[in-house]
C-alpha cells in the first residue's frame, strides 16, 4: 500500500511502513509515453518512447506486506495488509455515478448495462464450467442464478 503526494519539485512516494522515495518531478518526462516496465534484480527499470530510462532501487518499493484482506463497513472499502496496516477508501469515491439497471443473458454472455447505458459481458462459460445456467432473476438486491442442477 502505498501514497503518492508531491510538492512542486518531487513526486513523493510513501510505503505502508512510512518509509518515502522521492522522485525529482524535473525527471519525469511528461511528453513521452512510459513503454515497459522491467526489472533487473535490483531496481524497477521505466523506459519510455524516446528510449530514457528511470531506474527505482526495489529495495525502496514495499515488497514486505501482501493485502490480506478486503472488507467494508458501509462507509469505507478497507483494505488490510500483512503488517495490520489498513487503507480507507470512502466508498462514495469509488463509482456512485450509475447503478446496474439490468442483468441479461444472450446464451453465450452474461449482460451487465449500467444505468448510463454502458454494458459488461461476461462470457456465461467462465461463469460455471460443470452446469448450465439455465435462468437469471434478480430480486431487487440480488442477481440469482439457477444452474441445471438446481
Amino acid at each position: 500500500n502505498a501514497t503518492f503526494t508531491e510538492d512542486g519539485t518531487n513526486l513523493i512516494i510513501t510505503d505502508s511502513d512510512g518509509s518515502t522515495v522521492n522522485i525529482l518531478l524535473s525527471d519525469i518526462d511528461t511528453n513521452t509515453t512510459n513503454a515497459t516496465f522491467t526489472e533487473d534484480g535490483t531496481n524497477l527499470i521505466i523506459t519510455d518512447s524516446d528510449g530514457s530510462t528511470v531506474n527505482i532501487l526495489l529495495s525502496d518499493i514495499d515488497t514486505n506486506t501482501t493485502n490480506a484482506s478486503v472488507t467494508e463497513d458501509g462507509t469505507n472499502l478497507i483494505i488490510t495488509d500483512s503488517d495490520g496496516s489498513t487503507v480507507n477508501i470512502l466508498l462514495s469515491d469509488i463509482d456512485t455515478n450509475t447503478t446496474n439497471a439490468s442483468v441479461t443473458e444472450d446464451g453465450t454472455n452474461l449482460i451487465i448495462t449500467d444505468s448510463d447505458g454502458s454494458t459488461v459481458n461476461i462470457l456465461l462459460s467462465d461463469i460455471d464450467t460443470n452446469t448450465t445456467n439455465a435462468t437469471f432473476t434478480e430480486d431487487g438486491t440480488n442477481l440469482i442464478i439457477t444452474d441445471s442442477d438446481g
